[in-house]
């Protein structure tokens, strides 16, 4: 039986789109899997009008197909588009970084080393899950902290097409460590405001470790070339 989660009629279509986008990004919605509208309209008390429109804007960011007769499904990822997205992620990571060191709060800076002490401590304890969790927080946080809504409105929509090789649980121990070590020189970068330093250390660490990993995913297979 499908729980029930009542959504607030103010803001509803932005509440669909955030919600079923969330449900994508984290797995609940498989690449390739057909969407039940009748499931999630049970699902968020609505009718199928909002449904729809979120469905259309979702299509719209590239996470949604809609597909004449044979309903929607959620779009799949190639190998293509991981060697395409990453050096464009990398690129806006560097200029939020920089925007950061030269026009940021130091309130957002210190929020951000909360954040890399949670990692951290995650990181000491082996647990990886939670690790990822304080990951996508930190660089959510970063984008944020530029203070550039364009920037951070085109983080989001990229950001979501690759989440599931940039966030997965299930790195080598010896990317893990690396990838730890980049965020130690990161958070020290953005602590000493070297916005030139800062930008560099974004951009190699997503086109470098994050990249590897999801280029892992590729070669066992978990993700499909565009062209097999």
């Amino acid at each position: 039986m499908i729980k029930r989660t009542a959504l607030p009629r103010t803001s509803l279509h932005d509440l669909l789109v955030t919600e079923i986008r969330e449900m994508i990004e984290q797995g609940d919605l498989k690449p390739g899997e057909k969407i039940s509208e009748p499931d999630l309209c049970q699902r968020f008390d609505v009718s199928r009008t909002p449904l729809r429109e979120a469905l259309k804007v979702l299509a719209f960011e590239g996470l949604v197909q809609l597909r004449p007769r044979r309903g929607v499904v959620v779009s799949s990822v190639a190998a293509e588009d991981v060697s395409e997205l990453f050096p464009i992620m990398g690129a806006i990571e560097a200029l939020a970084g920089k925007l950061v060191c030269q026009q940021g709060s130091e309130e957002s800076v210190i929020e951000l080393r909360s954040i890399h002490n949670e990692m951290e401590k995650f990181y000491a304890d082996g647990d990886e899950e939670a690790y990822q969790r304080w990951n996508r927080t930190f660089h959510e946080t970063l984008v944020r902290a530029s203070g550039n809504q364009t920037l951070e409105q085109i983080y989001g929509q990229l950001v979501a097409k690759i989440r599931f090789s940039r966030f997965v649980v299930g790195k080598t121990e010896e990317q893990w460590t690396r990838a730890m070590l980049d965020h130690r020189e990161m958070i020290q970068a953005l602590e000493r405001k070297a916005a030139d330093e800062v930008s560099q250390l974004l951009d190699s660490h997503v086109t470098g470790v994050a990249a590897e990993i999801a280029r892992s995913k590729v070669d066992s297979g978990e993700v499909k070339r565009r062209n097999p």
